[in-house]
């Protein structure tokens, strides 16, 4: 499904990126002018911005790195409580499987570059007894997201994975598309497990008992506790400027035509004071207004309550052909392909 969102991450986000710079020795203030974030306040629960300002960040701290294998030693810096609250939620979980899931739900209110998602492993349609986690980098990102930021994700999530378990090998095996480096023993030491270069995806694969692996922190009572916290502030990732426009537009979907005029009078503000908050957040607004389109209309279709030219009219379309041809663009399918595909 393409995405033109720009993707962003949040301020906890970059606080833990830095804050691990930080135990490297690294130069945290010279990062942060470098980078132009010494402009945001990163304690601010609802600041988000691009995601390209913590890429920039990391491609400084390598400039300044004197060591090597700079993404894995970035990695070893997590543990869970460098995520915050949502740190604090895994933590609390039962078991592996309910820590995953977690992560997986909350995920991009953390950060929307790079997001991972998580299933039993199918060979030829049969299930073994592995379970995979692939990660996905967001398109706008492609060509700035290099191996060692993989690297220090996948370091980071198998250092949590030891911390919450007490197990010092908890992956089956690793998967990397960068090729191969000079002494690959070091990725071995790193991750604790075999790791295959040269490959079509990054991807990790666990034992499907692990899943079931009980964690030495688990609290149920906490943990709903916390996650009722999360849901009342909004730890969808739904703090932002950005989610306040999407909800705006989602309440305009009924009939006319949704335009940023619109918006702005329902969130009683100018529409250039609109424009100027949503270019702060690096969104624009027809952005925006395509992923809600996109989200309700895929929605729609897949229940099929009403047709599809009833649904092109209620988003605003003018035609339903332009309808057609916007969601054939978003989702490489035809309404109706799409409908008999789900």
């Amino acid at each position: 499904m393409n995405n033109t969102l720009q993707p962003t991450v949040s301020g906890s986000a970059l606080q833990s990126i830095l804050t691990a710079f930080q135990q490297m020795n690294l130069d945290v203030k010279e990062i942060k002018a470098r980078a132009g974030i010494d402009q945001f306040d990163l304690a601010d629960p609802h600041l988000r911005v691009s995601c390209h300002y913590a890429s920039r960040c990391y491609q400084i701290a390598q400039q300044l790195w004197k060591g090597e294998h700079f993404g894995l030693q970035h990695g070893r810096m997590y543990q869970p409580f460098s995520l915050g609250i949502i740190g604090h939620l895994l933590a609390t979980a039962d078991n592996c499987q309910q820590a995953l899931n977690c992560y997986e739900r909350y995920q991009r209110a953390f950060g929307e570059g790079l997001i991972f998602e998580s299933r039993p492993y199918d060979i030829d349609q049969c299930r073994s007894n592995l379970y995979l986690i692939e990660l996905d980098i967001h398109p706008k990102l492609s060509g700035s997201v290099d191996s060692l930021m993989i690297d220090s994700f996948f370091v980071a999530l198998k250092n949590c994975a030891s911390l919450l378990t007490g197990i010092a090998k908890p992956l089956a095996y690793v998967e990397l598309r960068r090729e191969p480096p000079v002494d690959p023993e070091t990725y071995t030491s790193a991750l604790q497990c075999p790791v295959y270069f040269s490959q079509k995806q990054d991807r990790i694969f666990i034992s499907s008992e692990l899943m079931e692996q009980p964690l030495l922190s688990a609290n149920s009572s906490l943990f709903i506790a916390l996650e009722d916290q999360m849901l009342k502030s909004n730890l969808h990732g739904e703090g932002s400027f950005a989610e306040t426009v999407r909800t705006a537009i989602l309440k305009s979907i009924d009939g006319r035509k949704i335009t940023l005029a619109r918006i702005a009078e329902q969130l009683a503000m100018t529409p250039r004071t609109l424009q100027r908050r949503l270019k702060q957040s690096e969104h624009r607004f027809q952005d925006l207004l395509d992923k809600v389109r996109l989200d309700f209309s895929v929605k729609e279709v897949r229940e099929n309550k009403i047709s599809h030219e009833e649904l092109a009219y209620l988003l605003g379309y003018s035609e339903p052909s332009t309808f057609r041809k916007a969601f054939k663009q978003w989702t490489g399918k035809t309404p109706r392909e799409y409908q008999q595909q789900h």
